[in-house]
């Protein structure tokens, strides 16, 4: 069965139930146009596979279709598909209420992958941020020490070598007033004068302040910030078939009623692609998520 025939079987299960496409569009909250191009077999104007499969299946449910019979035509109208999301498709249409909340538990594959993403993030985490808070002071403390010795060869006098007489301070006299002329008082002699008269080269060199070497400045390196957990909320207020990529894994396929609700947890990034983002709403870390979006647009949004 083709999509032709497939469009005409729909069309004329809805004129037998009397039913208009503005009553099909009250009940199944999908846009007139992509009705119309489900009945007359126009695959060019509707979206992607995986909505235009997801819409396919909410209008034969509400016609009273075999769902069975409607998914065989399906597989084959769209063969591109692989067994794989087909399945897991097929699996979240089943098990909904498990996705959406009601019982208060995810589905097992979207669980264990968020369980096992925060054990990582938690174990890169201790491992990242423990040595590196252990590691900063003592090297500081130890490249410091340098400093102390060298303040002191900043005292102006030091031993004399083996076989000198010490440096004179500079509060005794260098030598007495001569004998012979005592009523002529000689002038005071600067400080620096008579050190450098009295002392020999060899016990100058002795008061030569030692160089020490200069330890380099420690090295500070900033590490990256972690990146921090996210959790999307999505809660349907019409029909709508959407596919959600959590950290780069493989994507997943949903199909939420009305009043029915997805939560799903990110480390690093979380990608949603929505069949009909005007049927919708979105909130990420709590905070409403603010977009335009008519009923039955395609939209991508992409967190953080």
């Amino acid at each position: 069965m083709d999509l032709n025939q497939l469009g005409a079987l729909l069309r004329e299960r809805r004129e037998t139930a009397g039913l208009s496409l503005a009553d099909v569009v009250e009940r199944t909250k999908i846009s007139r146009r992509v009705l119309e191009s489900i009945e007359h077999g126009r695959l060019e104007d509707l979206p992607h596979p995986v909505y235009t499969k997801g819409f396919i299946r909410n209008y034969a449910n509400v016609l009273g279709l075999d769902l069975n019979e409607i998914n065989a035509s399906l597989v084959e109208i769209f063969p591109v598909e692989s067994d794989e999301n087909e399945e897991a498709a097929l699996e979240v249409q089943r098990d909904v209420r498990l996705h959406v909340g009601r019982s208060g538990r995810g589905p097992r594959l979207l669980t264990a992958a968020v369980v096992l993403g925060l054990l990582v993030s938690a174990i890169v985490l201790f491992i990242w941020f423990l040595p590196g808070e252990n590691g900063k002071t003592p090297q500081i403390e130890t490249r410091t020490s340098p400093d102390v010795p060298s303040e002191q060869p900043s005292q102006p006098f030091g031993p004399a070598p083996s076989g000198q007489q010490p440096e004179i301070p500079a509060e005794s006299p260098v030598a007495p007033t001569p004998p012979e002329a005592p009523a002529q008082p000689q002038p005071p002699v600067p400080e620096t004068s008579l050190r450098q008269s009295s002392a020999p080269a060899s016990a100058q060199a002795a008061v030569v302040p030692e160089e020490y070497p200069v330890a380099p400045a420690p090295e500070i390196v900033e590490r990256p910030a972690s990146p921090q957990p996210g959790v999307l909320v999505v809660t349907a207020v019409e029909p709508c078939w959407f596919e959600v990529v959590v950290d780069g894994k493989s994507p997943t396929e949903y199909f939420l009623q009305p009043g029915e609700r997805l939560t799903a947890e990110y480390s690093s990034g979380l990608t949603l692609r929505a069949g009909n983002a005007g049927g919708i709403a979105l909130l990420h870390n709590g905070s409403p998520v603010s977009f335009e979006a008519g009923s039955g647009d395609v939209k991508t949004f992409t967190f953080p």
